[in-house]
């Protein structure tokens, strides 16, 4: 937004965490700042301060001590390039050194562990003296009223049960509290899905301002991206679930299914929202899990007209056969580039009569060509005479038209009735005069009308599941390929996924301070 602006303090335990904050913001300060102190010096400071290894618990001196010399100065030094006060219970109001209001606004940002409020945990909730990680919201009580003087914009940020039914009295002492402060607050949920990120998480986020001043929230943009436009090209086939997972996932998707639960897997087809990206992603059942579906060719027998054919509503949203002697087959399949799936062999003909392609994310024109010539790419369909071994020609980039011709002269035609979730289409046998009704399913497989010269199938074969990568969870979650580089470089996969799920979309965070400041 081009406002002028200054990392001032932060309070983060983690020290996975502090490394990715340190890498993303300060990426620059290489200043050794433990420099002259013994290492028994930097161990105190670090047990002092309440650094954590696990997200959950203060480490002891002895686990410190086990991260050996270097380790330790790494995370002193990271935490003091960031300004880091580190754990919230240890933070004093002196510690923000807030001063000069009049000259400055202090923007404080707070969140605070979800597991009591998330309908996923036990929901033990965020009650004053509960005792409960959610309770930690409770310290900034303590600190705002050891504030001389107080900041003047509020931020929170949690999962949306955090207003809901069994916290409302909770969350009500907390609004109580801030008014008695000064604060007019106003809260919002939120959802990427608002703000161009093609990701399914919802966040309640609540502005309270010092004095007499209104806030109104942003208006919300919606969403044209899908996932697919944030994944990666070409991934290693580590992030590919092995059968041993996919079995157990699909054994305990039916028990849950049995018991009534509502975790399921259910690999997505890329043209979709993706689920709320969590801290361990790809390692629950019911996470983001993207289907590369294998498929295989298949020569039905003859005698089996259109209208007879058992269709497989699984495959290709699109097939287009031309039937003749070995012919090219086009699907439209959830593959990120153009690539051949396989072919038919056929003695005589050479193999690019019997490609297969997958056109999702590809170039918008596919040359479809019955015949073994190397016919021309035009908007035309050539109708041969009778027993003339060729086929016609058909561009599918100008128009939603797709052709196919038989062997002899009784041409087809596949034209779509309208856009929607199946992609209903009506074929016509354009020689004979008949309609054939293909629209309960959502395969179209075309034979040579009477002649019968052969039926092809693409159906699916072998189930090919992988997860989300690092990266395409940090694209989920608003981040920008250059910062993701920075941070990815000193974290484990493992931690990265973690950073990710914990974030906040970047956009609704930018949409929310341009509404602030404009």
């Amino acid at each position: 937004m081009g406002y002028p602006f200054e990392h001032w303090k932060l309070a983060e335990w983690a020290v996975k965490s502090i490394q990715a904050y340190k890498d993303m913001h300060f990426p620059n300060d290489n200043t050794d700042y433990s420099y002259g102190m013994s290492f028994d010096n930097v161990i105190d400071y670090l047990f002092e301060r309440g650094i954590s290894a696990d997200y959950n618990k203060p480490m002891t001196r002895e686990q410190i001590k086990r991260m050996g010399e270097i380790k330790c100065r790494t995370v002193y030094n990271n935490i003091k390039a960031t300004h880091n006060l580190v754990s919230v219970c240890n933070v004093k109001a002196k510690d923000l050194h807030i001063t000069h209001t009049d000259r400055f606004t202090y923007l404080l940002t707070y969140s605070f562990p979800c597991q009591d409020l998330s309908s996923a945990g036990l929901s033990k909730g965020m009650a004053k003296g509960s005792g409960t990680r959610s309770g930690l919201l409770w310290e900034i009580e303590r600190i705002l009223k050891e504030c001389d003087e107080l900041p003047q914009v509020l931020l929170m940020e949690n999962v949306p049960e955090v207003i809901g039914q069994k916290n409302k009295d909770s969350f009500g002492d907390w609004i109580a509290f801030l008014d008695s402060m000064g604060y007019k607050s106003k809260w919002e949920i939120l959802n990427g899905t608002d703000f161009e990120i093609p990701q399914n998480r919802k966040r309640c986020f609540m502005v309270s301002v010092l004095g007499d001043y209104y806030y109104d929230f942003p208006q919300k943009l919606g969403c044209t991206l899908r996932l697919k436009d944030l994944l990666e090209k070409n991934v290693s086939e580590e992030y590919y679930l092995s059968d041993n997972i996919l079995n157990y996932f699909i054994k305990h998707t039916k028990e849950s299914e049995e018991k009534g639960n509502g975790f399921r897997f259910e690999p997505t087809n890329w043209d979709c929202i993706a689920k709320c990206v969590t801290t361990r992603a790809g390692g629950r059942m019911d996470d983001n899990f993207i289907d590369d579906k294998v498929h295989s060719v298949v020569k039905l027998p003859h005698g089996y007209f259109p209208g007879s054919i058992e269709r497989n509503a699984e495959a290709s949203p699109t097939i287009d056969t031309g039937v003749g002697n070995w012919h090219t087959l086009i699907g439209e399949e959830t593959i990120s580039h153009c690539e051949q799936l396989g072919y038919i062999e056929k003695d005589g003909f050479n193999e690019m009569t019997g490609r297969v392609y997958g056109t999702n994310g590809a170039s918008p024109t596919v040359r479809t060509f019955c015949g073994g010539g190397q016919e021309d790419n035009s908007i035309k369909m050539f109708q041969y005479p009778r027993g003339a071994n060729k086929g016609g020609i058909r561009d599918v980039e100008a128009c939603p038209t797709i052709t196919t011709c038989s062997w002899e002269n009784n041409c087809m035609l596949v034209e779509p009735l309208a856009l929607n979730d199946t992609d209903h289409l009506r074929v016509f046998d354009a020689y004979h005069g008949r309609e054939i009704d293909n629209s309960k399913c959502g395969t179209i497989c075309t034979n040579s009308g009477y002649r019968q010269a052969g039926v092809f199938w693409v159906q699916n074969s072998d189930m090919r599941v992988r997860k989300l990568t690092p990266r395409e969870c940090f694209r989920l979650m608003g981040v920008k390929d250059e910062d993701y580089e920075r941070v990815a470089h000193n974290q484990s996969k493992s931690s990265l996924y973690h950073c990710a799920g914990d974030s906040i979309v970047v956009n609704v965070l930018m949409a929310i301070f341009k509404e602030l400041f404009m």
